[in-house]
């Protein structure tokens, strides 16, 4: 599996204050781009060198500019032209113009193309120094690339859950575990919802107000008729789900959702892992009797 790297912009970062970035608004690149490109350049430049060395020193044929050298530096061109202006490198893309206009010249020389060339990687080389690029190994880049596989079948049975589950796997790839865990609670919160929605937990007020306490011990008190309803395998399997997903709730809620909405903890790799499964798997649950 592929590694993945991400670019933020300098945009980001003004008067050395970081702002605010959304993880879906991160760039993705394929390093191997940058490599490719930098290489196929470096070739055509260190060719025409050693053609035009090889003319100083022996008077050899091939010191011309030919069909071959145009059409290198035009593939080029039309390589690298949309790698450096999506990566913001303005002034590599602006020197690149300028080698356009001189492959234009009648009067063009492989000598002064090579030249043109080496300012061009020099350019590119500095530009890349002022960007930041985020490294995400290959075992976690799906965590980047397809978020929202990790969750399976819950975003679809609780729509309103897509951002937060988005946001969890972007964060755990990009090792940022706390704010994983809190938006794993985010994802959690939909579910709890949805199964006060469905048993018809009344408030005062919207659900959106209420505590997560409130909101459990809503659950539990419409699942305690269940308890005296006519044993039968149909009020055993209501009782069974309704009643351990509550306990489940009230174990998240005690166990994690406090301290991290309240910023009373930070979490590492391990734990972060634990609980982004644990909050997958119970939600996988949740999503085959509920749905928003």
């Amino acid at each position: 599996m592929d590694s993945t790297a991400l670019l933020i912009e300098p945009s980001f970062f003004l008067d050395n204050q970081p702002h605010l970035v959304n993880l879906w608004d991160m760039m993705q690149t394929e390093i191997w781009n940058l490599v490719n490109n930098a290489s196929c350049l470096t070739q055509v430049r260190d060719d025409m060198k050693s053609r035009f060395g090889r003319h100083l020193g022996h008077g050899d044929a091939g010191v011309e500019f030919n069909d071959n050298d145009e059409q290198s530096i035009r593939a080029m061109d039309g390589v690298m032209r949309p790698w450096l202006k999506s990566h913001g490198l303005v002034a590599a893309t602006d020197r690149l113009d300028r080698i356009m206009e001189y492959l234009a010249d009648p009067d063009r020389h492989i000598d002064d193309m090579s030249d043109q060339l080496t300012i061009l990687l020099e350019i590119i080389e500095d530009e890349l120094r002022r960007q930041v690029f985020l490294y995400i190994p290959p075992e976690r880049a799906y965590l980047y690339r397809e978020p929202g596989e990790w969750f399976g079948k819950v975003i679809p049975a609780f729509p309103s859950s897509k951002r937060d589950a988005m946001e969890a796997s972007r964060c755990f790839a990009l090792g940022c575990y706390t704010a994983c865990v809190f938006h794993c609670m985010g994802v959690l919160q939909c579910g709890l919802y949805a199964m006060a929605l469905d048993l018809n937990v009344p408030f005062k007020q919207s659900i959106h107000l209420q505590e997560w306490s409130c909101v459990i011990s809503g659950i539990e008190a419409k699942i305690e008729p269940l308890r005296n309803m006519p044993k039968s395998d149909k009020r055993d399997e209501l009782l069974s789900f309704f009643s351990g997903c509550a306990a489940q709730f009230r174990y998240f809620k005690d166990a994690w959702r406090n301290h991290v909405a309240h910023m009373r903890m930070d979490y590492g790799a391990g734990e972060a892992w634990q609980i982004f499964t644990a909050v997958r798997d119970f939600m996988q649950l949740l999503s085959t009797r509920l749905h928003e």
